[in-house]
């Protein structure tokens, strides 16, 4: 893990003192909020905030060293007004220095939307001028040449051979509904002269996940400038003024991938930017997700194939300006791809069960579901992989003659030799390939890594439709992102309503590497709301641990039917979709009958249905899992009664948590301590908060679990839950339960 940083509490820090020109600036911002926010409230607990992000970042700006490096993790509970407490002092910093940007990253495109309407209110009333962009990712924006394609209007397009009828530029037979929506794409963004701006997410309706990669591009797949569509594409139009812009806003998933790429690729170098992560104990497992690799071995033998038909399409299309030698060489490299590949796949097939075996099917809460057929492979297994090395170099090989073909073609049409309709198509074709192969490089390298001695998970898969895959994810993220992003910042804030598990933040600092820099301070920010004046927090005994399924879901079902009141809007937060739905079946007629499940319909169609019920004045009943416990905002009548049905436990079956697990104990490390126990709490702490979301809220959370009343670590949890009111009618704890 490495050696900890020295760390400073700010809540014991005496050194803190603000320039008079940081505290002028200051009360500029908060007396121009005051007057033009309507109901702007100024709190203690923000004021705190704000103190001390602009006390690191005068401390970062006058520094005279040249290192960055400085970083702070803040724990600031819902009501804070977190956004507003870094968004101030970091935009009124930014404006002190030159060449300096603030970067903020989000942990989803819906975040990013909430600040970019904080922004454009703050635009309006701030002291002085400032310029804001959200940044995404180009799979966040139409591509106006794909549309076109797949609709079939590309006549161009059509007369080269690429398509001969509309529907042969789709890989699959897509649903009417599927060619209606692209249609009206392709018209909001020319019938309608730009009435759309090619945003996925501005989009009015619902865009369905396998027609998104369709109607976007890539970077290797984008013809760029040689494009006739450039200079109105969305995702260059939206880029344009990023230079000028004094605050950025990007999320998680777009701030890895230019770490990765060796930071200042996508975005500007975080070298000249005071960073904030907001949401960021979401960004450990999004750092390990951007890094895991995945490659689909089904069909493998069809994919080369149309890799090399691919390649052959745009020889004939660059027939002026193909290389044999070059030809040689991609051919040479999809040979080798090809050998490694059957090796890999003999290895899976060989681990994998048969597909028949009882590994496929699971039991729970008295239900049958399916599971797709796992395997482990270990280091030993990837070490005996004679071709692995070669597979490796074949892929980057054939990435570096694609990106050739690229250039050429690019030159080609800049001295007009080449049609920036052709150049349309090679760049699709070379798009296609260059995905296949750069999965292939990932997924390879990061095998040889594990093979070689870094901490990973590798393992494959058979779905139900026998499609085989294999996966390989790190185990251990700390050390990259301490190096890649919070030691580059010029000076970095995390924060979040959750940063502290069990009472400190151990847990954070440790699994997202905050804790390699030297001289890392923490700050814990207390709620503004009366939390034990507004809450009520009861564990009621049911006589039965979840292990035992059956009688614990009848205890849960009769607690239900006794606790739940049908004239209020409860949320009922389950650990598994399999628990959610033994729930709703089960429940009395009364409470079924107002009951709706995440799942059933999509999640905002769900939330919207039960808002017009609330507000009508009638009882709902809302079962969900993960995204309702952490992701929505039910305020007042909309929600007053959370019950948590079973302490949000991760499920310790999947292979990335066997490996750390695993891994951990060969250390003499403790898994359920280090791990299990505070990621549990912080889910359990982020249910418990969807109840008091404003400071006129007030509700009921009941949570049912024996284990909180019976464990040690039970009861260290209640302990360290927020300072909610308490239902005294629990029993005394009993004998310790495993």
């Amino acid at each position: 893990m490495g050696e900890a940083g020295p760390r400073r509490s700010l809540e014991d820090d005496q050194g803190m003192k603000l320039s008079t020109e940081t505290v002028a600036d200051l009360k500029a911002w908060f007396q121009a909020i005051q007057t033009g926010w309507p109901g702007f409230v100024r709190r203690p607990q923000q004021d705190r905030m704000v103190a001390a992000i602009a006390d690191a970042l005068q401390a970062a700006a006058a520094a005279d060293d040249g290192e960055n490096g400085s970083a702070m993790a803040i724990d600031a509970p819902t009501g804070v007004g977190k956004s507003m407490a870094y968004l101030v002092p970091g935009i009124a910093a930014v404006k002190r220095v030159e060449n300096r940007k603030l970067l903020v990253s989000t942990a989803t495109v819906a975040l990013q939307s909430q600040l970019e309407r904080d922004l454009r209110a703050l635009v309006a009333i701030a002291p002085v001028k400032f310029g804001h962009r959200i940044l995404k990712g180009r799979a966040r924006y139409v591509c106006d040449r794909n549309l076109a394609l797949l609709d079939g209007k590309d006549q161009a397009q059509t007369n080269l051979g690429f398509v001969d009828e509309p529907m042969e530029a789709w890989p699959f037979k897509p649903e009417l509904e599927e060619v209606d929506l692209v249609a009206a794409m392709l018209a909001a963004r020319v019938k309608g002269e730009g009435s759309w701006d090619g945003d996925l997410d501005s989009w009015p309706d619902h865009v369905p996940e396998r027609v998104i990669p369709l109607v976007t591009t890539t970077a290797p797949a984008c013809a760029g400038q040689a494009c006739r569509n450039y200079h109105r594409c969305p995702f260059v139009v939206a880029r344009r003024g990023w230079d000028d812009a004094d605050v950025l806003v990007v999320n998680h998933a777009l701030l890895l991938a230019d770490a990765a790429l060796g930071g200042g690729a996508v975005l500007p170098d975080l070298s000249g930017c005071y960073l904030v992560v907001d949401e960021a104990h979401k960004l450990p497992e999004a750092a390990i997700e951007a890094a895991s690799g995945k490659l689909v071995l089904a069909g493998y033998k069809k994919a080369v194939h149309e890799l090399e038909g691919s390649l052959r399409k745009v020889e004939g299309l660059m027939r002026k300006h193909a290389s044999p030698e070059r030809a040689g060489k991609r051919g040479d490299a999809i040979a080798r791809i090809t050998e490694g590949l059957a090796e890999l796949d003999r290895l899976v097939q060989a681990k994998l069960p048969a597909q028949d075996s009882a590994k496929t099917h699971r039991v729970r809460y008295g239900r049958v579901y399916g599971q797709p057929t796992q395997a482990d492979l270990s280091r030993e297994d990837v070490r005996h992989l004679q071709k692995l090395a070669d597979l490796l170099g074949a892929a980057i090989e054939l990435k570096r003659q694609l990106e050739k073909v690229t250039e050429d073609m690019n030159k080609a049409v800049g001295s007009g030799v080449v049609d920036a309709s052709v150049a349309g198509k090679v760049s699709r074709l070379i798009g296609d390939a260059h995905g296949f192969v750069s999965a292939v490089e990932k997924c390879s390298e990061l095998l040889m890594q594990i093979a070689e001695g870094v901490p990973g998970a590798i393992w494959s898969e058979r779905d139900g439709k026998g499609v085989v895959k294999v996966m390989a994810a790190p185990l251990d993220v700390s050390g990259w992102l301490a190096g890649a992003v919070w030691k580059r910042a010029a000076a970095a804030v995390a924060t979040s309503a959750t940063l502290r598990s069990m009472g400190d933040f151990g847990h954070f600092v440790r699994r997202s590497g905050i804790d390699r820099v030297d001289g890392y301070r923490t700050l814990t920010v207390p709620s503004p709301f009366e939390l034990e004046r507004a809450a009520v927090l009861r564990i009621p005994r049911l006589g039965v641990q979840p292990k035992d399924e059956a009688r614990y879901m009848q205890a849960v079902l009769r607690e239900l039917g006794q606790c739940v009141d049908p004239g209020e809007a409860t949320l009922v937060l389950c650990a598994s979709r399999a628990m959610m739905e033994a729930i709703r079946d089960g429940l009395p007629p009364a409470l079924r009958v107002i009951s709706r499940a995440q799942g059933d319909r999509p999640l905002k169609a769900l939330l919207r249905e039960h808002v017009e019920v609330v507000r009508a004045g009638e009882g709902s009943i809302m079962l969900g899992l993960a995204t309702l416990a952490e992701g929505v905002d039910l305020p007042g009548d909309l929600c007053r009664h959370v019950v948590i049905v079973k302490v949000p436990f991760a499920s310790p079956d999947d292979p990335v948590s066997r490996a750390r697990d695993a891994w951990m104990q060969a250390q003499g490390r403790s898994v359920f301590g280090e791990v299990a126990l505070p990621e549990a709490h912080r889910r359990l702490v982020q249910a418990c908060g969807r109840l008091i979301r404003s400071v006129t809220d007030t509700g009921r959370i009941t949570l049912l679990d024996d284990r909180l009343l019976d464990t040690a670590w039970g009861r260290r949890m209640v302990e360290h839950l927020p300072a909610y009111g308490r239902d005294r009618e629990e029993v005394k704890p009993k004998e310790e339960v495993a």
